[in-house]
């Protein structure tokens, strides 16, 4: 691969699907903690690892870009790149790319994403709090994973939590200082506790009936 002075280089697989590999009872053989190792990037001694998720895995969202930065150590004009696939099977993308962005601009983004960050941040057990100051309409990336069990609030008022950058939570945030508040309860956990409410007054009722059965039943004999 070449190498561009002053830039840094990124691998890029679009539309990566990892297929897995059949046995002899045509049942997938999946290894690794997300379905597959994956496949290894080496470079000049510095190894690093793209972990394909499977539709298999619990926490499957969709995700089929996958990105990895590729770090120049020499002075060489090109170096090379080697690509270990770790799991047997078959691997299909669409397109595999080097990206090159200069290396100003990218400090550029970092100090904007800094200086954009919330602030007066709290969080504790399901609860998180934090200020947040909008130059502009936009929308505002929260690195939680997103969950229906989430719920939000700008000062003050209910809003509707989307899902952004793939797993992540966005929040619709106007232009000016904002107080955002996050709370999470478990989906379900009012009403499961409520059947289980019910099904103990049931139960409840149920044995002050039997027992006043059975002395009826004891006065009679």
């Amino acid at each position: 691969m070449p190498v561009e002075k002053g830039k840094e280089t990124y691998l890029y697989f679009k539309n990566l699907v990892y297929h897995g590999k059949k046995n002899g009872d045509d049942n997938f053989i999946l290894t690794g903690r997300k379905g597959t190792k994956g496949i290894l990037v080496t470079q000049n001694d510095v190894q690093q690892k793209i972990h394909i998720q499977s539709t298999f895995n619990p926490y499957y969202f969709g995700r089929k870009d996958y990105i990895v930065k590729i770090n120049h150590q020499t002075s060489k004009a090109k170096e090379k790149v080697r690509l270990n696939f770790l799991s047997p099977g078959e691997y299909e993308f669409d397109d595999i790319s080097l990206i090159t962005v200069p290396k100003k601009d990218v400090l550029a983004r970092l100090k904007e994403r800094k200086e954009n960050s919330m602030k007066q941040i709290q969080y504790e057990g399901n609860h998180f709090r934090g200020v947040y100051h909008a130059k502009k309409d936009q929308i505002l990336c929260v690195t939680i994973p997103y969950s229906k069990g989430w719920k939000a609030t700008v000062n003050g008022n209910r809003t509707k939590i989307y899902k952004a950058n793939g797993m992540f939570m966005g929040i619709i945030m106007k232009k000016g200082t904002q107080s955002v508040k996050l709370d999470y309860e478990t989906p379900g956990l009012k009403i499961g506790a409520c059947i289980s409410l019910v099904a103990w007054i049931g139960l409840g009722i149920y044995g002050l009936y039997f027992e006043k059965y059975r002395k009826k039943l004891l006065n009679q004999c």
